[in-house]
Parts: C-alpha cells; structure tokens; sequence
C-alpha cells in the first residue's frame, strides 16, 4: 500500500505530465510523430523477422543511440517549467506549418519523415521566446533537430556528395599508411599496397555515418547530465570530429594490411572493436575534463 505522502506525490507527478500533453507546442508534436513514423517501418521488419527478444536487442532496427535520445529529448521536456509558469502561446503560423507537415506523414517514406521532423523542429526551437533559449524545453528542441537531421544529412553526404566524401576517407586513410610503408598508392576511392591486400572504399566505409552518431550521442549525454550546452561544447565537438576521422581511418588502413586482418576487422572482433571505440569517445570527452576539473 502506498503512504498518504507517496500517493500526493503520484497525483501530482501525474498532473505535471498532464499539464505538459495539453500545452504541447503543436510543432513539437508533428516532429515527435514524424521520428516514429520514420522509425516504425524498421521496427515492424525487425519484429517480423525476429523475435521479440532479438528485435529488442538489437534496438529494433535502429542504433541505440537513437532510442537514447530520444528518451533525453522526453526528459528535458517533462522536467522544463510548468506550462502555466510560461504562459506560452503558439502563433497561428506555428499550426498552419504543424498542418502541412502532418500531411507529408501520409507519404511511405521514412526519409520524408525525418526531413518533416528536422523542419518542425526546427521552428519549434526558433519559436522558442528570447528568455527561455537555454531552458529545458529550448535544449529538447534542439536535441530532437539534432537527432532528426541526422538521417537527411547523413543521405545527403553519402550520396550526393559521395565522391568527395569517400575521396577524404581514402586520403586519410592513405596518408597513415604511407608513413609506414612507400608500397602504397592512392587511385580515387582505391588504396593499392602492394605489400598487403587492395581496399575499395564505399559509403559503408565511410566515416561519416558513425561520426553523425557519435555528435548525437556526445549531445544526448551531455543534455542527459548536465542539462545545457556551452561554448567549449563547439571544441569538443572538433575534437570528436578529429578522432572520429582518425579512428576510422585507422581501420580502413589495417584493412589493406593482409586479407586476415580484412576479415578480422570488417567483419570479425575487430568489427565490434571499432564500434565500441566510437561510442566511447564522445563518453571520454565528456568523462575526462570532469574528472581532472574535480582533481
């Protein structure tokens, strides 16, 4: 049984999330809808050729980071002022524009869908008033454009600018490995080393993917414990950017080491490896000046 105090608690837990489903900004809430509209197709495959515990693990469909965001975006947004406290009033423009976009959900695409999200979003930011830029509600806007503009971009590099994307992987790739070794060539997207094994570069080697996720994993943790961005933020996230580059470009230059070491790393523990290392960079940069800071 509950205690008298815990049920006064529970009543009034229920009624600030109340407060906040009846004052939500409609912008907000085509770009929530939007995300799991672009998300659901993957879940439903997912679902239907796995089962449940499968699908679960592995995140449905979609990268972890993802689901962690967007329970950051919820957390910021239910713990920002009550909605009686701001007193926010949504122009007539602001539901006009939820209209229209609302309309593009019809369409089977779940690139649309983001690209929805990633307008709403934004002008739910933009619409936020002077006085609340960095309050929680302003950090959850911008943390779901974040998280929504990542699939658009993401297609928009990989494809549109393909070639100058893979272009840059391959020639930092091929600068590493010329340190070490004057047996190697470089021919567009083609590392040739004449000691190990030649390397095709395609979008999937690319950096690009991962370095989008790591950037929203470093936004999503440091909104998750500390609740705002500063100005130093912009660094780490060059720094992150540097590393990100580095250590895929690593990988790519082991890869033409031998065939072993190929399959080793595309494929095997070596795979993993490297996956791991890029959700712990974004973790390192945030984890480590704290810790000296407190020292």
């Amino acid at each position: 049984m509950l205690s008298h105090q815990e049920n006064i608690d529970k009543i009034a837990i229920r009624s600030v999330i109340k407060a906040h489903l009846m004052a939500l900004n409609p912008l907000c809430l085509v770009a929530i809808l939007a995300i799991f509209n672009a998300i659901l197709p993957a879940l439903l495959l997912s679902l239907s050729q796995q089962s449940f515990s499968d699908a679960l693990l592995s995140g449905f469909g979609q990268s972890f980071i993802i689901w962690f965001s967007l329970f950051v975006c919820f957390q910021l947004y239910f713990s920002s002022s009550s909605p009686k406290q701001t007193g926010e009033k949504f122009a007539n423009w602001q539901y006009l524009l939820a209209f229209i976009l609302s309309i593009s959900l019809i369409l089977p695409f779940s690139l649309s869908s983001w690209i929805g999200a990633s307008i709403a979003s934004f002008f739910w930011q933009m619409s936020q008033p002077r006085s609340h830029k960095k309050s929680h509600l302003a950090y959850s806007a911008f943390l779901v454009f974040a998280l929504s503009i990542r699939e658009p971009s993401a297609q928009f590099f990989l494809q549109v600018m393909a070639e100058q994307v893979l272009a840059l992987d391959a020639q930092l790739a091929f600068v590493l490995l010329n340190i070490f070794s004057d047996q190697v060539s470089l021919q567009n997207n083609i590392i040739v080393n004449n000691e190990g094994t030649n390397l095709i570069i395609l979008t999937g080697c690319s950096a690009f993917g991962n370095l989008s996720l790591a950037i929203l994993l470093y936004l999503s943790l440091k909104l998750f414990w500390f609740a705002k961005l500063e100005k130093g933020d912009l660094y780490n996230i060059l720094l992150l950017i540097t590393l990100v580059l580095l250590s895929n470009s690593s990988r790519l230059a082991l890869m033409t080491l031998s065939n072993d070491s190929y399959a080793f790393i595309h494929d095997g523990l070596g795979a993993s490896f490297f996956d791991l290392i890029i959700l712990l960079i974004p973790l390192a940069i945030l984890i480590i000046p704290s810790y000296f800071r407190e020292k």
